[in-house]
């Protein structure tokens, strides 16, 4: 797996890509950079058949497989829900499956024929394609999630030009095509007007940081408690609809430890949360505990410190935030040092 494609390991995980390429963005000064966030519209549904077996033709997968996948894929037929009744029943004729668990597999071959693209025209001079000055010793020009894509170059004419004509060529052979309404583009080290000028060229606005990108937001500077307000927001949401079921107790502590900790544990996993977050969310869970919403007060029987304590320390076993975070943040440390080929540490 190149390491463009950072995200699809199980090794390399969401700190390995868009925290380092965004570092400086802040400033006004420094060498001129430019990223580009793209989401494509509609990815699995816009899918072109025939490349995708010549893709996987060109990739030596054998005959009997290319079978087996055309059968999957284009066997698939549809009605329309209108009205709360169907309508027609009509044979697909492009895109892959939703809900198969090759599907994804697929479409990341798909993706491989950009990297493929970029490489190509990258390494042909006529295109004066010059990179981001943080990517040019491992010749990074993309990273990529599913349908989300980061492409990364210095800030001139040329070299969006040429990422522009990529992205063409790679929309009229898969049908992949950018989500305008979604995608942006980021500058520095240049001018206001360079920089409007620039994004005319790409045909995509430009936008300001912090952005969501697999969401989490991107920021430059040290994580702040307005940019955790979204993981706030969510859990309030998740346990507002849950006051109007009876739920036990018992049922309250695993939904923490699964539910309610699963959003959280991936922030922790990425940045360091500060302490005011942290303590909120500690308020929320112990309300949610206690007496099954967020609003209003209620006794609490037991410390929380002696909730988030083992079952043979006479706790319940709830997952301490503070500690998960802490852990996350040393496996980073131990990342550094063990796996040192990583695109982030490189």
């Amino acid at each position: 797996m190149p390491h463009n494609g950072c995200n699809f390991t199980w090794s390399r995980n969401w700190s390995s890509n868009g925290t380092e390429l965004i570092d400086g963005y802040h400033k006004s000064s420094g060498r001129p950079r430019y990223m580009l966030k793209v989401y494509i519209m509609n990815a699995y549904d816009f899918v072109d058949w025939d490349f995708m077996w010549m893709l996987l033709q060109h990739l030596n997968f054998p005959p009997k497989f290319i079978a087996w996948t055309s059968a999957c894929v284009t066997s698939a037929w549809f009605s329309i829900s209108l009205n709360g009744s169907h309508h027609g029943f009509f044979l697909s004729s492009r895109g892959l499956r939703q809900g198969d668990s090759l599907s994804p597999y697929r479409f990341i071959i798909i993706m491989e024929s950009f990297d493929y693209l970029m490489k190509m025209v990258v390494a042909d001079v006529a295109n004066k394609f010059k990179y981001h000055p943080l990517c040019q010793h491992i010749e990074l020009t993309h990273i990529c999630f599913v349908d989300d894509l980061c492409i990364v170059s210095f800030a001139d004419n040329d070299s969006i030009q040429t990422i522009k004509n990529v992205l063409i060529q790679f929309g009229e052979a898969t049908r992949l095509k950018p989500n305008l309404n979604k995608s942006s583009c980021f500058f520095t080290g240049i001018s206001d007007e360079s920089e409007d000028s620039l994004s005319i060229v790409i045909g995509i606005p430009k936008a300001s940081l912090p952005v969501k990108y697999l969401g989490i937001p991107l920021i430059t500077t040290h994580v702040s408690a307005k940019d955790c307000r979204p993981l706030i927001d969510k859990i309030r949401n998740r346990i507002d609809g849950w006051r109007s079921k009876d739920v036990s107790f018992v049922a309250r502590i695993v939904l923490i430890n699964s539910l309610f900790f699963g959003m959280v544990k991936y922030w922790c996993q990425s940045m360091i949360l500060p302490d005011m977050i942290i303590k909120e969310i500690d308020e929320i869970l112990r309300a949610f505990l206690w007496k099954g919403q967020t609003e209003g007060k209620c006794a609490h029987k037991v410390r929380w410190k002696t909730i988030v304590l083992p079952e043979k320390e006479d706790g319940l076993s709830v997952k301490s935030i503070v500690e998960w975070n802490r852990m996350s943040m040393s496996q980073h440390v131990l990342n550094i040092c063990s796996h040192k080929e990583a695109m982030w540490i490189r």
